[in-house]
């Protein structure tokens, strides 16, 4: 008889997973510790104060509200990472490193080291809100950063219209080709 033949691969979609094989030991610590290291993160990490205009511009390309973390410890969290995979393209999850360094922009937003973990909004329209919560536990923190984002995940840049291009007049303007 004869087999059916077998579809060709479409090479623009990436729909294969990828294993990942595990060689540790099988008991719970090692085991942990390889899951948590291989989770996907989508949040971006501010080591240096000059990495957060290249973030907080990704977000206003895209139109998201942008969600900034002040963790206690310089390592991310399994709660960080899943968080950032849950909001992926409906939030821009930001994560800043406590070190040095970025003490300045700590004071930026009247943060206290004292007063670590601290988790703030900063709306489109450059409003902040903070989280008043004690508990960072995975539910509350998902309910609070659900109800700051988008309902629906953003795939492509916001359009901007064209009163907004002629107020800004250094922009240059494309050209567009038009055939008849």
């Amino acid at each position: 008889m004869f087999k059916p033949k077998k579809k060709q691969k479409d090479p623009t979609q990436h729909s294969d997973k990828a294993v990942l094989d595990y060689n540790g030991e099988r008991k719970a610590p090692d085991m942990k510790t390889f899951v948590e290291y291989n989770m996907p993160n989508y949040a971006d990490r501010i080591s240096f104060p000059t990495d957060l205009p290249k973030s907080l511009q990704k977000a206003t390309k895209f139109g998201l509200p942008t969600a900034m973390l002040f963790p206690r410890k310089p390592k991310t969290s399994s709660i960080t990472k899943f968080l950032s995979t849950i909001f992926r393209r409906r939030l821009l999850l930001v994560e800043v490193v406590p070190n040095m360094k970025n003490e300045e922009l700590m004071k930026q937003y009247d943060i206290v080291p004292d007063q670590l973990p601290v988790l703030i909004i900063q709306k489109e329209d450059s409003s902040i809100v903070r989280y008043d919560g004690t508990d960072f536990s995975r539910r509350k923190l998902e309910r609070f950063l659900s109800e700051h984002a988008k309902k629906e995940p953003v795939y492509k840049p916001v359009v901007v219209s064209e009163d907004d291009k002629s107020e800004e007049g250094d922009e240059t303007k494309r050209k567009v080709h038009t055939e008849f």
